[in-house]
């Protein structure tokens, strides 16, 4: 679980990926589980719109621009500089966005 832990950049240990999970030595993950990877997240009211909107959690990886994460998910720049309370839209390694879904 150490590689799955690298993939979401080390903002989630291996340790809380196997409490979350329940796996142990004698309870071990095997080929084709699916895990439950537990990503810090920020909670949004969605207002009285009465449109509900879902949110993903998603790491920013090393190169990566708001551009490109935007045209990925199918959003604007404009929403997620909003949405994460950008300003000038600078985001780094590591930086945990909420991503707009479509509902």
């Amino acid at each position: 679980m150490d590689s799955v832990s690298e993939g979401y950049e080390g903002i989630v240990s291996t340790e809380q990926i196997k409490i979350v999970n329940g796996t142990n030595e004698t309870n071990p993950l095997i080929s084709g589980q699916r895990l439950v990877v537990p990503l810090p997240c920020t909670c949004f009211n969605n207002g009285d719109s009465g449109a509900t909107t879902v949110y993903m959690s998603y790491v920013v990886v090393k190169g990566e621009n708001l551009g490109h994460i935007a045209g990925e998910y199918r959003t604007t720049v404009n929403d997620l500089k909003s949405v994460n309370s950008l300003g000038q839209g600078r985001i780094r390694r590591r930086d945990v966005l909420a991503i707009p879904l479509p509902s």
